[in-house]
């Protein structure tokens, strides 16, 4: 079973993050606050979330819409 992996965000929105790559499931630590768990994240998407210019842009288009439990 792999490890989670943990990225610390270069974000005003999000402080860090952490992916399970054997669920799916990413767990997101906001700057203001707060947590949220994200379900059926892919690896492909977690990488494009770690790479990208805009880490919040990106958050909120891929990430943010498939909902919090």
């Amino acid at each position: 079973m792999p490890e989670p992996v943990t990225f610390v965000a270069d974000s005003s929105a999000l402080h860090f993050a952490r992916y399970s790559p054997d669920t799916g499931v990413l767990k997101v630590w906001f700057v203001k606050g707060g947590t949220a768990r994200y379900g059926g994240v892919t690896p492909a998407e977690f990488a494009e979330l770690q790479a990208a210019p805009s880490v919040g842009r990106y958050f909120n288009a891929v990430i943010r819409r498939k909902g919090s439990f």
